[in-house]
This record gives C-alpha cells, sequence and structure tokens, in this order.
C-alpha cells in the first residue's frame, strides 16, 4: 500500500483492483465524477457503460457469480435505487458483489433533519439497501474510508458470500488520506475446523455405504467452489446419483453419468422421483425452498436418515 497521499476515490478501486477484479460497469453521475474517473485511470480495470444502473448491477452481479467479487459503481439517489433489483438477486443467490454508489457531499446531507430531501437527488442509501443486503454503509468521515472498504470487502466475499453496499459522499470521494495511517478492519480469527470436517467426512462414508438407495442434493450453495472442477471430481469419488436444484443445475454437464435432473417444481420427473424413493439423502448447499419441495410429506419420506 504506498504511503504517499491518495485521493479516496482513486484509492479505493486501486484496492478493488488488487483483490484481482479486473472489470468495473459505471454509469455516469454528477455525485460519482470522481468514482467514476478512478475507474478510468487504473489501468489495470476495464469499465464498462451500460444504458442504465440497472444493467451495472447485473453485470456486476454476472460476474461475482464467476469471480471473487463483483463490483459496479453508480451516482445518488435513483441511480443507486436502481441497483435495488440486482442486490436483492445477489442477496438470494449469495453472490458476492460491492456495489459502490455516490452520495451528495456532507454539507448537503439532510442527515437528522426531519425533511424529505436536501441535497440534489438524495437518498438514504445505506437505509435503503439494509435489508437487501449484508452490509450496507454510507462513509460519513473520511479517516472511517480504510476501515469501511475493507469490512465491505471481507463481509462479501467470506461466510456465506452476498452483496454489500458502501455509499460514498462527494467530500469524502474527493479527500486526500494516507492509508496506512488509517484504522485497518481485522477480521475475525478462524478456528480450525479440520478435526470436525475429518469427523463429518467419515460418517458421511459410512451413511453412503450402508444405504442402498443413496442420493445427493447439489443446491446453489456448492457454487461457491468457484472450481468446478474439484465438485465434479468429489462426486465421482463417491459415486452417488446426484440432483440438482434449479440454481446449480449448470455445474453439471448434460450427460454426467450420476446426473438425475434437476429437483423441484420445474425439475425432471427422475429427480423427484429419485428424491421420493432414496433412503439417504445427503445435501450439499441446499435451502430446501418452496421450489425444491414440493410436498413435505413425499420429499424423501423413504430417506431414514438426512445428512
Amino acid at each position: 500500500m504506498s504511503t504517499s497521499n491518495i485521493k479516496v476515490a482513486d484509492y479505493i478501486f486501486q484496492e478493488i483492483q488488487k483483490k484481482g477484479v479486473d472489470f468495473v460497469p459505471i454509469y455516469q453521475s454528477g455525485n460519482a465524477l470522481h468514482l467514476i474517473n478512478a475507474v478510468g485511470k487504473n489501468r489495470k480495470l476495464r469499465e464498462f457503460v451500460n444504458y442504465h444502473e440497472q444493467a451495472n448491477g447485473l453485470a456486476a452481479e454476472a460476474y461475482g457469480r464467476f469471480k471473487q467479487l463483483g463490483v459496479c459503481c453508480v451516482g445518488a439517489g435513483p441511480a443507486a435505487t436502481n441497483l435495488s433489483s440486482a442486490i436483492m438477486s445477489a442477496y438470494c443467490d449469495s453472490i458476492p458483489s460491492l456495489f459502490v454508489t455516490g452520495q451528495v457531499g456532507m454539507f448537503h446531507n439532510k442527515l437528522k433533519r426531519k425533511i424529505r430531501q436536501r441535497g440534489f437527488q438524495e437518498v438514504d442509501v445505506q437505509a435503503h439497501m439494509k435489508p437487501i443486503s449484508k452490509y450496507s454503509v454510507m462513509v460519513k468521515k473520511v479517516e472511517n474510508i480504510r476501515y469501511e472498504l475493507e469490512k465491505c470487502i471481507y463481509l462479501a466475499t467470506n461466510g456465506r458470500p452476498g452483496p454489500v453496499v458502501i455509499d460514498v459522499p462527494y467530500n469524502v470521494q474527493v479527500s486526500k488520506i494516507n492509508p496506512n495511517r488509517l484504522k485497518g478492519f481485522k477480521p475475525p480469527i478462524k478456528k480450525s475446523k479440520t478435526s470436525y470436517y475429518q469427523s463429518i467426512s467419515k460418517q458421511l462414508l459410512n451413511e453412503i455405504e450402508r444405504s442402498k438407495k443413496p442420493l445427493i442434493l447439489l443446491g446453489g450453495g456448492a457454487q461457491n467452489v468457484k472450481n468446478n472442477n474439484l465438485v465434479l471430481k468429489l462426486l465421482k469419488k463417491l459415486n452417488v446419483p446426484v440432483t440438482t436444484t434449479w440454481q446449480s443445475a449448470d455445474m453439471l454437464y448434460y450427460d454426467f453419468p450420476l446426473n438425475m435432473g434437476s429437483a423441484g417444481r420445474s425439475g425432471n420427473r427422475s429427480a423427484v422421483y429419485s428424491i421420493q424413493e432414496c433412503d439417504l439423502l445427503i445435501s450439499f448447499g441446499c435451502r430446501f425452498t418452496t421450489k425444491v419441495v414440493i410436498n413435505e410429506k413425499t420429499f424423501a419420506s423413504k430417506a431414514l436418515n438426512h445428512f
């Protein structure tokens, strides 16, 4: 990290680029001019201008499905709220994504004033996005930018992935900082779960060996394993028939020998009946939604065990 002073807008996308991101959809806006300029100046980032902020959000969400982190940048007010559908999609599907929005300067912000709006196109983006994101924050003070950016990136990509929103007021964007002198975010220390996973793996193999009709239900959570070859290798090693949910249907090629098809309301009869007839159901990353569980009374009703 450079020890010299750097403009906050440049710092944000410098750090994003260091995380391996190389594509950032943008849309012009007066309240995000310095953020947008920072994307354009960064030679390791490729910007793309869609015709609408919603398209930017969906592009970032799509990028996040295949890469470590999807990112986009738009302006304030209606520009930011146009991201709502993409953020909700990323939230429901657990897609690691960072949505950077411009905001009116703090001098023009209504703060706690009992008025609807003070700055031009001002919207409380932090509150608006809070119910549909893992974390939503407005950086009110320049000295908090490093902490909040590092926290956003960590939350988006760790645990159950999902979207985060960082709202950057205009006066913060243009401020100069020395990142080394600012407080950073310290991720919580993760306890080793090696022994736990070893125990689970042993139990899983024992259950498969004991059963006559084992079945794997592959859910969207399995998409978090970025290398699909590892998933395929595990499935072949276990040698157990596999059904997929709507979210994970593209993880198996159509002629995969163990593929029973997609389960649920829009799935294959072979997959639905496989679940009804199995005596052991092994779930990898499935939420058991109403789209998958058509009838609770018949869903895996013959399974002596659910794993």
